[in-house]
């Protein structure tokens, strides 16, 4: 069986039928063997490990394998301390809790590295990994059905992890018979599992559920699903009530809803087009005048007095200070004012406002924030020294009283510099915590406190 899964995928699928099918041969073996115990624990694919009980003369509270990598190969593993003390795939079971009113005879587990075995007509998308092919159609030629694509990336979905293993725990009575559940009114805990999905990023837009694999089906299946104790830094522990395949799975959208949005999209593609003819239209008319049109300068400037007076009005009127503020913020506050009103679903997105892929933060986060934070220091730093201290060195006498008249304006001007820039914005806070980003804010104004203050003093020397 480890040797079969060295196969392609697609390979595997094919070859296995509903009545014949590879998860189905291992029970068999159990059943029939004569060992008190039997183990393959240096498989490629796959460990395996099964135990006789006794439910009367239990030798350990607690059963199980664990998965320490290629190098080392599987390990029966005995105590629940030891799953939680390691980063490993491992599965274990609480030997008290499935001895119940029934006779159990063996208890065995399997641990798949990959999910080659575990697949149906549906296919699943790889989160962290490549893209499942996009197929839908039957191949003519063969009669066999191809399995169907996945949904869209703006439905809700079963995304499979490109790490994830599969654990597998069964009990089996007497009589040959595969136990499922217990047969008290509460079920226990049965199962304890954790998994090692190393590396994949947490989902943006769903959330990592622990579920099994549905034999009926052929699928995964969201009812019953296993109960997560824990997930940080890529280790996810769960508990379950049953017994079976279990993996660790991505549930939720490839895509955020407002990505999805067709209006959305159309506005984004508008936007974008115009933004891209602007700033297409301002590269030509900066090329034309500073390089063809340098001559015609000196005519624009005889003839502006020459213009029509409203037209001349309206450009004073749309620079003018009060009319950039106004544009620049009071537009876009309104429209956060109301999108925060008639749709606030908006901020409640619990991914901090990123519609980012995550292998991409770098490129579209990180350097984005880094390149404007260095603009606006080295824009900030020059505009302070050509307002507060290049004036200063024009005064022949160091001791002259020099009052600018325009001390207060030139700060207010460098405070909306710094806000059309985009550097209060800057924040690299992970948590949407409005109490702490009230107090970030009163650290971050001493400093500048601090520089007015210095100017004042400056403005009255």
């Amino acid at each position: 069986m480890d040797e079969c899964l060295n196969a392609q995928e697609d390979e595997i699928r094919d070859s296995q039928t509903k009545e014949y099918r590879l998860l189905d041969v291992l029970r068999p073996m159990v059943q029939n063997t004569r060992d008190e115990s039997i183990h393959y624990l240096k498989g490629t694919n796959l460990g395996f490990g099964a135990k006789k009980v006794d439910c009367l003369k239990i030798q350990s509270d607690d059963d199980g394998l664990i998965d320490y990598g290629p190098d080392i190969g599987f390990k029966f593993l005995n105590d629940t301390n030891n799953l939680s003390s390691t980063r490993r795939n491992s599965i274990i079971v609480p030997l008290k809790n499935v001895c119940g009113d029934r006779d159990v005879s063996h208890v065995f587990f399997t641990i798949y590295r990959h999910q080659k075995l575990f697949n149906g007509p549906q296919r699943y998308r790889v989160y962290g990994g490549e893209e499942a092919q996009q197929v839908v159609d039957n191949d003519t030629s063969t009669g066999k059905a191809i399995p169907l694509a996945p949904p869209g990336k703006c439905e809700t979905q079963i995304s499979v992890p490109s790490q994830a293993s599969v654990l597998s725990a069964t009990v089996m009575d007497s009589d040959g018979t595969v136990r499922a559940l217990t047969t008290n009114a509460k079920s226990p805990v049965i199962a304890k599992l954790q998994f090692n999905l190393g590396k994949t990023k947490r989902p943006l837009h769903g959330e990592t559920i622990v579920s099994w694999f549905n034999t009926d089906h052929q699928m995964w299946d969201l009812d019953e699903q296993c109960t997560v104790t824990s997930n940080e830094n890529g280790i996810i522990s769960a508990n379950c009530e049953h017994l079976t395949d279990f993996s660790a799975l991505i549930l939720g959208q490839i895509s955020a809803n407002y990505v999805c949005s067709y209006p959305l999209i159309m506005l984004g593609y508008v936007v974008n087009g115009v933004s891209t003819l602007c700033l297409l239209v301002l590269t030509a008319i900066g090329i034309l005048f500073y390089v063809i049109m340098m001559s015609m300068l000196i005519g624009i400037r005889m003839i502006s007095p020459f213009l029509i007076p409203k037209l001349r009005r309206f450009f004073t009127t749309m620079t003018s200070p009060p009319a950039a503020i106004s544009i620049g913020l009071l537009v876009p506050l309104a429209f956060t004012v109301l999108i925060f009103i008639f749709d606030i679903e908006f901020f409640k997105r619990d991914d901090e406002f990123c519609w980012v892929r995550p292998d991409y933060v770098v490129y579209a986060v990180l350097i984005p924030m880094v390149l404007p934070t260095i603009n606006g220091v080295i824009c900030s730093s020059f505009a302070i020294y050509k307002m507060f201290f290049q004036a200063r060195r024009g005064l022949a006498d160091g001791d002259t009283k020099h009052h600018d008249a325009e001390f207060w304006s030139k700060v207010l001007g460098l405070i909306f510099m710094q806000v059309a820039m985009g550097l209060p914005w800057v924040n690299f806070k992970q948590p949407l915590n409005p109490v702490a980003d009230v107090m970030q804010t009163l650290k971050a104004a001493t400093p500048v406190k601090q520089i007015l203050k210095r100017l004042q003093m400056l403005r009255r020397s």
